[in-house]
């Protein structure tokens, strides 16, 4: 994005905060939260020297200073920070100003996108996920790997362990998720610009700028260069662009929520004159269907060959497709969901990296703020790396099973 374009924007979304206010107003403050404590078994084939049980828990604090101005004008701010890395390092991933009115919302710090934080989130579409805990949308994906991450190697033997799911080039396109996470996340949740217009006839529109996807908070990084030199890949973005919209509709006993978005950006180069990486190119897809306590909701989510190092010959899209059901009757929700990924894997390699997750999970809320869940996933992982006698093949079926207690407040 051009420079006068990005300080006309600027100047366009404060001219939206800063109308007319005939007092000042005192500013409540809202605090609320969630945690859960989780322990899961898992079965897999690639399991050399793997524990087949773990347990891990997160808390989550949200604080939001809040006025209202006689004119309407809502205003203030939101952090929420988290309790959840390996390292007991508290960290965030929600810091921004926002204000809200007749002219829709408008965010200004560290937040997900227009498609993630308000077509997903706040309108609910796509597949629904009420049977898992708190919007994460690829939960048991952490548990196919070694650690939490991607495939390994055994130290001893060379075999590989774990599924070959996380990280790669669908890894670096979704951080810090996976290609089951069915949003536009590219971006990172990095320090942004976001607009969401209000509902007309059914229809709301917005979008963001992201300067780069890897500077957030105080961060200021103006090097037009920083991915690793002869990389198969990148995840680092420029002048990330968002565009999205989404529709909600009653018919007769059925409700109906559509959603599109589009986001493209520049990729940060390496400096390396071999390199060429691909601009970021990314659109989704996603639907929503209600009647009578039964949900069902799906995604399509396309990054061609975003990221991905032209210098290398065997380079793929990188798309996922998902479809889920639930039905909720009082404390009780059942659900099930099937989601399809792809990607190259080894951008030097031929071949692909694919998996195919089949998803039941079900809840009970205990008492007010109070839910036990159980989810069961299947992972059938395939991988285009190398086949030896050392290693075997990474190749990987894993059977997760989740036990969970959750707490909002």
């Amino acid at each position: 994005m051009k420079q006068t374009q990005t300080i006309a924007l600027c100047a366009l979304l404060a001219s939206c905060i800063t109308g007319p206010a005939q007092a000042q107003s005192r500013f409540d403050i809202q605090l609320s939260g969630d945690a859960y404590f989780e322990i899961g078994l898992v079965s897999q084939s690639n399991d050399r020297n793997l524990r087949s049980t773990e347990a891990r828990n997160r808390f989550r604090l949200t604080v939001v200073p809040l006025a209202k101005a006689d004119n309407g004008l809502e205003y203030g701010a939101n952090l929420r920070l988290r309790s959840a890395l390996g390292s007991r390092a508290a960290d965030i991933d929600r810091s921004y100003l926002f204000s809200s009115g007749s002219f829709g919302t408008v965010r200004l710090g560290v937040t997900p996108g227009f498609d993630g934080e308000i077509s997903h989130l706040a309108n609910g579409t796509g597949r629904p996920i009420a049977y898992l805990p708190f919007g994460l949308y690829d939960h048991a994906a952490a548990w196919v790997g070694p650690a939490g991450g991607a495939q390994g190697t055994d130290p001893t033997t060379g075999r590989y362990t774990g599924g070959d799911f996380r990280g790669g080039v669908g890894g670096a396109l979704q951080p810090p998720a996976t290609l089951m996470w069915p949003w536009l996340n590219a971006d990172a949740g990095a320090t942004k610009i976001l607009y969401a217009s209000p509902r007309f006839a059914g229809l709301q529109v917005g979008g963001s700028y992201t300067p780069r996807n890897d500077s957030s908070n105080t961060d200021i990084s103006r090097a037009k260069t920083g991915s690793t030199p002869a990389a198969q890949f990148t995840g680092n973005f420029q002048d990330i662009v968002e565009v999205g919209a989404n529709y909600k509709a009653t018919l007769g006993p059925v409700k109906a929520t559509l959603s599109a978005a589009y986001m493209g950006g520049k990729a940060i180069g390496s400096g390396a004159a071999a390199d060429s990486f691909k601009d970021l190119r990314g659109y989704i897809g996603g639907f929503r269907f209600e009647y009578a306590g039964f949900s069902l909701g799906g995604d399509y989510l396309n990054y061609g060959k975003s990221g991905q190092n032209a210098r290398y010959a065997h380079m793929d899209d990188s798309w996922t497709w998902q479809i889920g059901a639930q039905y909720v009757t009082g404390p009780y929700v059942l659900g099930a969901a099937y989601i399809r990924t792809e990607d190259p894997g080894q951008v030097n390699r031929p071949g692909k990296r694919t998996a195919d997750i089949y998803e039941v999970g079900a809840g009970y809320t205990v008492a007010p703020g109070l839910r036990v869940q159980l989810q069961y996933d299947y992972f059938d992982t395939r991988s285009d790396k190398a086949v030896t006698l050392a290693s075997g093949s990474p190749d990987d079926r894993a059977h997760v099973l989740l036990a969970r207690t959750m707490v909002a407040f």
